[in-house]
């Protein structure tokens, strides 16, 4: 058993992993802190936050605007969900709305990775994406599931690392399985942001 630890720890080692892993905590901790003292500013400045909020939500049906998230977690995560997050807490039942974005997150990976399976089925395109996201496609290639895994956790390009798992054929019984770990992100995200809120 150690010795199968050990093994994987130094091929862990020797692909980076460990570099990986500590910048997707920074870019966690960094993305949290700048969410976090924006909300604390516009709680200061603002007299009304909260009311100044739900008007704005107000203005936007809750099914355009999980259209919308739907849309840009299934291409290349143009929209941070951490925004989508903020905003499931001003409805009366923010816990269903939360868990709403979750699977709508992760329907959108799935999304990605079917699309990236065209992508690697065109030669053009692929050869396209090969130059355009050549790390993408080798750390995906490389670590796996562990990509996957930090890219739902963290903020890294979700839908982008699906795609690119999409394109080398990634297993996708085990992008369904590490996939769940983005309602961790969804949903550990929503204890600091609820807090504050």
């Amino acid at each position: 058993m150690f010795n199968l630890f050990r093994k994987y720890h130094l091929s862990f080692k020797s692909r980076g992993g460990y570099v990986l892993a500590w910048k997707a905590l920074l870019r966690l901790l960094i993305t949290s802190v700048i969410i976090i003292g924006i909300l604390l500013i516009l709680q200061a400045t603002i007299a009304d936050f909260s009311e100044t909020i739900k008007t704005f939500i107000a203005q936007w049906k809750p099914r355009f605007v999980l259209v919308l998230f739907f849309f840009s977690e299934s291409l290349l995560g143009l929209i941070p969900p951490d925004f989508f997050i903020a905003w499931s807490h001003h409805f009366t039942h923010d816990i269903g709305m939360l868990t709403v974005l979750a699977i709508l997150s992760y329907v959108g990976g799935i999304v990605s990775y079917l699309i990236g399976l065209k992508i690697g089925a065109n030669k053009k395109v692929n050869d396209y994406f090969k130059k355009k996201f050549a790390s993408h496609l080798h750390k995906v290639y490389h670590y796996g599931g562990i990509i996957i895994v930090f890219s739902a956790i963290f903020p890294l390009p979700y839908s982008m690392v699906c795609m690119a798992a999409g394109t080398v054929k990634y297993s996708f019984k085990k992008l369904l399985i590490y996939g769940l770990t983005r309602f961790i992100r969804f949903f550990g995200y929503a204890i600091i942001v609820y807090n504050i809120i």
